[in-house]
């Protein structure tokens, strides 16, 4: 292990740049380069069990550019903010565990790793959040 230095967090912030670049330059136009029909062709060639057509259904999820992936999310977000309620319950559900947490993080003697840990729990989360 190299450890935790200026260099290495210079280091590791480029290559997330780099990487999170790549990602939005292939996401944003979206559109592959072969027809739908030759995509899904391909993907029933990987697959273990090819009888399964019925696990190709969805394989415009992966053909579809970013634009239209996002104009669908809001087209369903009516019926997806019904469930606003259940995940209220579960936040609350955890509440000991939130509780918990920050005991523990208290607990840590040195505020740079506190930090560290906060910051770590705020970079999961938004990727939850983007995730989802």
């Amino acid at each position: 292990m190299h450890g935790f230095s200026r260099q290495n967090a210079i280091a590791g912030t480029a290559a997330i740049a780099c990487i999170g670049r790549a990602v939005l330059r292939r996401a944003i136009p979206g559109i592959a380069s072969v027809p739908e029909a030759e995509f899904v062709q391909h993907l029933q060639s990987r697959m273990a069990d090819p009888t399964r057509t019925n696990l190709l259904s969805f394989s415009y999820i992966w053909y579809q550019p970013l634009s239209r992936e996002i104009h669908d999310t809001w087209d369903r977000m009516p019926s997806n903010l019904l469930g606003i309620p259940a995940f209220a319950l579960l936040i609350w559900l955890h509440a000991p565990l939130w509780k918990y947490l920050l005991v523990w993080l208290r607990s840590l003697s040195d505020e740079f790793h506190r930090r560290l840990v906060v910051a770590s729990i705020v970079m999961v989360s938004l990727a939850y959040l983007i995730m989802s």
